[in-house]
């Protein structure tokens, strides 16, 4: 069902989980690396964040924390 499924608490009210999943995402400092880190991030998945160049890789996390996804 996808990151989030829906889930049907005691009081039968439907809410949205999402478990504790750890992503590795290669190439993460480019292009669609890096927006499936932004979207992984946007559900607090924890995101390994993989780069080929170290200082673009830092640079990924470091505009990810600017634009106010948490980042560790």
């Amino acid at each position: 069902m996808g990151i989030g499924s829906m889930t049907r608490k005691k009081n039968g009210y439907w809410r949205r989980a999402v478990y504790r999943r750890i992503a590795v995402v290669t190439e993460a400092n480019k292009a669609i690396g890096y927006e499936i880190c932004k979207q992984l991030a946007a559900y607090r998945v924890r995101i390994v964040l993989t780069a080929s160049d170290v200082r673009r890789g830092n640079e990924a996390v470091e505009h990810l924390r600017a634009t106010g996804y948490w980042m560790r």
